[in-house]
């Protein structure tokens, strides 16, 4: 699974157990609107379900750049080995 920007939805935080692919989540280092509280919110909760998680914080805001798309090809990369 692959997140950019995005926050867990509370119903995912507060419902049972969460079951999940290796997940990589990215955040730019200027988004606004996923702030380093949601973002860590959202590490430690998919921790706490014992989910592999895989992060990239990178130069940008709320939008796919060019660093994000060469993390996700080598997150692809090493899951698909």
């Amino acid at each position: 699974m692959i997140v950019l920007g995005g926050d867990l939805p509370n119903d995912l935080k507060e419902g049972g157990p969460l079951r999940l692919p290796k997940v990589l989540i990215g955040r730019g280092q200027e988004d606004d609107w996923y702030t380093q509280e949601k973002y860590t919110s959202d590490l430690v909760t998919l921790r706490e379900h014992s989910i592999e998680v895989s992060t990239t914080l990178f130069k940008g805001g709320h939008e796919w750049t060019d660093a994000f798309r060469e993390e996700v090809g080598q997150f692809l990369t090493a899951v698909s080995s």
